[in-house]
């Protein structure tokens, strides 16, 4: 998933430099990525490929402020025993 998730991220902020991506845009990513129907789970996944390089390079928490009110991690369902026994 790391591979197809950097691809996507590649296609949207590849032009970009770390320190130049800011919260709004993260937050249209989201936008867009949810328009396009792909499920929370996957636009979840791509944001965390990138909050992890961001972190890696010490850039996360000069967004992190911007990014908070605007960007909430979908809530995925969880599957419940009696539901993945027949």
């Amino acid at each position: 998933m790391a591979v197809t998730s950097r691809c996507q991220l590649t296609r949207d902020f590849g032009k970009q430099l770390l320190c130049d991506i800011p919260g709004a845009d993260l937050a249209a990513y989201q936008t867009r990525r949810k328009r396009e129907e792909v499920s929370n789970r996957t636009v979840n996944l791509e944001l965390g490929v990138l909050r992890s390089i961001l972190r890696r390079y010490r850039m996360w928490e000069a967004i992190a402020a911007d990014v908070r009110p605007r960007i909430s991690l979908a809530r995925i369902p969880v599957l419940s025993a009696s539901m993945t026994t027949g």
